[in-house]
């Protein structure tokens, strides 16, 4: 029994150092705000966790989108949402000092992510809110699909019992398995589990296109910038990735997984609420137009029912604005920019 319990107080007292040693040894996230963008990718919690009210005379903008507005954050891409801000800003619309645009955009987004993050804004005020989705964002492969298979952290903000209560059981039955719950809860608490992220951000900087090469599950951005860490080098990208066709897969259970987020959306405490369809290019041949059209036309009913304003942007470039169909080639973040300084700054009026 004394070897029992010997061996009980090892196992603790070895976890018990490699958490101290995680928590101090691991490098810090760096906050959002102070670094919006960069090569990395990496994303400051605190931007989620802890957003508190715009400063005096300072106007608020969250916007919800895709890879589209995400733009693989490099700064050379120059974002039209980062462009938005400084525009907004220098005209000071609205008699404000400063518009502050919240990217909160991810690559691979998915209906799951957008109805968690408009769950979370239920705590938040903003000025503005948008929603720039397409089809694709609400895929009904999504349907039972739990939040450990989704690409970002932002599972993470269901361990607030406030989000968790706010989004709809139909939500949590289809989404949130206790086990997987039990995980963002211990993730979001334990520093040894997030010493994966760690060693794929170091193994990839080291060797870059490792983590692409080999695919690490969940996660393709680098949650830290390890300076000190030189690059051996480059693998470049494996014989065996092939870039997959844009594929849409809207069906009946989308329109619940649309229905479901917007009705969220439509609660935020916000000034105004703004849906936009993303503008995108498909051919009249293409198969995925017939479930492109039907999510417009779903969209438009659900949120005219909720009292949601949408601006229906699909249609507003060629095939010259974008590189495969969905992804603007740099210029042309410009020209949408300019496009939404036309019509949002009398929504922030």
């Amino acid at each position: 029994m004394i070897k029992y319990w010997i061996s009980l107080l090892c196992v603790v007292v070895v976890f018990s150092s490699a958490e101290w040693l995680a928590r101090h040894m691991l490098p810090t996230v760096p906050r959002s705000e102070d670094v919006p963008r960069n090569p990395y990718r990496f994303r400051g919690w605190p931007e989620f966790t802890r957003l508190g009210p715009a400063p005096d005379n300072h106007a608020r903008i969250v916007w919800l989108s895709n890879s589209q507005a995400y733009a693989g954050e490099l700064p050379a891409n120059r974002i039209y949402v980062d462009k938005l801000e400084r525009a907004l800003t220098k005209d000071h619309v609205g008699g404000f000092k400063k518009i502050e645009v919240l990217n909160w955009s991810f690559d691979g987004v998915t209906s799951l992510e957008l109805t968690i993050l408009a769950a979370y804004l239920h705590s938040a005020s903003p000025d503005l809110v948008v929603a720039a989705v397409g089809a694709a964002d609400f895929s009904s492969l999504n349907f039972h699909r739990p939040i450990s298979e989704v690409r970002t952290d932002i599972p993470r903000l269901i361990t607030d019992s406030a989000v968790r209560r706010t989004l709809p059981p139909s939500f949590r039955r289809r989404h949130m398995p206790c086990k997987d719950v039990l995980t963002e809860w211990a993730r979001d608490r334990c520093a040894l589990l997030r010493f994966r992220e760690f060693a794929w951000s170091w193994l990839d900087q080291r060797w870059s296109g490792l983590l692409v090469g080999l695919y690490a599950p969940s996660l393709n951005y680098h949650p830290w910038k390890l300076d000190r860490v030189s690059r051996r080098a480059s693998l470049g990208s494996p014989p065996w990735r092939k870039r997959m066709p844009y594929q849409i897969d809207y069906g009946i259970q989308s329109r619940e997984l649309l229905a479901e987020f917007l009705d969220l959306f439509a609660a935020i405490p916000a000034r105004n609420h703004l849906v936009i369809l993303t503008p995108r290019f498909l051919e009249h041949s293409d198969p995925n137009l017939a479930m492109d059209i039907a999510f417009g036309q779903d969209i438009q009913v659900i949120a005219q029912h909720r009292g949601i304003r949408v601006w229906d942007d699909r249609h507003l470039f060629g095939r010259e604005a974008f590189f495969d169909g969905l992804h603007f080639h740099p210029p042309f973040h410009q020209e949408y920019c300019d496009r939404l300084m036309r019509d949002l700054p009398s929504v922030l009026q």
